[in-house]
């Protein structure tokens, strides 16, 4: 792993293990992660600026980073939403590990795990919230709207790269 990457796995391995306990103990008061995830973002975007390798287009984590920012600071999603939403971190998280991963064995389970919990977390969980938020979160705007679809379209690119369906 790179020192950004390294970073990130520190991070999201942190981010996870919250947001597994905050769902766990049905407590949803985010403001540490309202304080740190910020933080995160801009450092990571900062360093993906000046990374000159990094595997997914600079301007895609660009957009993906600065709309995560916009969403969590928004007043018109509930904390216990946003906690569900960053739920998909975990298909990140796991990605990092994969690549930390030198047992081959111990490396396929991880893909299995990474692949599963994108799929479910990053296309279907996630187009889900985007249901719900349209049709049973009132309260939600339009420009918010429009950046959790932005979001969602962005992972459902990511999918088709990996899977190698955008490549000519």
């Amino acid at each position: 792993l790179s020192k950004r990457e390294y970073f990130s796995f520190i991070y999201l391995l942190y981010l996870n293990i919250h947001i597994f306990y905050l769902l766990y103990i049905h407590h949803y008061d985010i403001w540490f992660i309202e304080l740190t995830l910020p933080i995160y973002l801009i450092t990571d975007t900062l360093w993906i600026i000046k990374d000159k390798h990094t595997k997914v287009k600079k301007e895609e984590l660009f957009v993906h980073h600065v709309f995560t920012m916009i969403l969590l600071q928004t007043t018109y999603i509930d904390n216990y939403s946003k906690i569900l939403v960053l739920t998909i971190e975990f298909s990140t998280l796991c990605l990092l590990i994969l690549r930390l991963l030198t047992n081959k064995i111990l490396k396929k389970v991880v893909y299995y795990i990474f692949i599963t919990s994108w799929v479910l977390g990053r296309i279907i969980w996630l187009f889900g919230l985007l249901i719900y938020a349209k049709y049973y979160n009132y309260s939600i705007n339009n420009e918010n709207y429009f950046i959790f679809i932005c979001i969602y379209l962005l992972n459902i690119k990511w999918t088709l790269d990996v899977l190698k369906l955008t490549r000519f």
